[in-house]
């Protein structure tokens, strides 16, 4: 399940409008409270009538909406779908793709949430003080991060990745082995 709503799905797929005044056609003054507990209504409604949560492997959330605008999810809204992700046994996967690596000021905006993904997904590593350096030295020969290649990872709890067979992955690396 997606929660972007510009895309043109495959069968099975479905979204929610994101907890944006914008995409719920209301006015700019609506409350915040009020757009998250919209959004989580039809998220409860689309399990109810659309599909159900025993046939719905994962829902997939930008913690920041990076298409659109940027537009931050409220922490209520987060922690929702993680509450449905936890009842139903649905998988929570973040994409921070644009958000992670200290976009938003912490490593990974979902952490500013609380709540703990099941699988993260990221891309375009690279530290920020090393990508300031090099444009500034040189920004005629700067080939962005990865020296020009596209570079991309997926983490995940130890209780998933233990489940994969050898070579299923090239490496998977658990969010402990990341922790201090």
């Amino acid at each position: 399940m997606s929660l972007n709503l510009n895309v043109v799905f495959q069968p099975g797929v479905f979204s929610i409008p994101y907890p944006y005044w914008h995409q719920q056609n209301l006015p700019i003054t609506t409350p915040q409270t009020t757009l998250t507990a919209n959004a989580l209504y039809q998220l409860d409604l689309l399990l109810a009538q659309q599909t159900s949560p025993a046939n719905t492997a994962a829902i997939i959330v930008e913690p920041v909406l990076g298409e659109g605008g940027y537009v931050p999810a409220p922490p209520e809204f987060l922690q929702g779908l993680r509450s449905v992700c936890d009842k139903h046994g649905i998988m929570l996967i973040v994409d921070e793709v644009q958000s992670g690596f200290g976009r938003t000021g912490s490593w990974f905006s979902i952490e500013e949430s609380g709540v703990k993904p099941d699988i993260l997904v990221m891309a375009k590593v690279g530290r920020l003080n090393t990508y300031l350096v090099l444009l500034q030295a040189n920004p005629s020969t700067f080939q962005g991060l990865g020296n020009g290649f596209p570079i991309s990872g997926v983490v995940s709890r130890r209780e998933l990745t233990d489940t994969l067979t050898p070579g299923s992955m090239v490496r998977l690396c658990s969010l402990t082995d990341f922790q201090s």
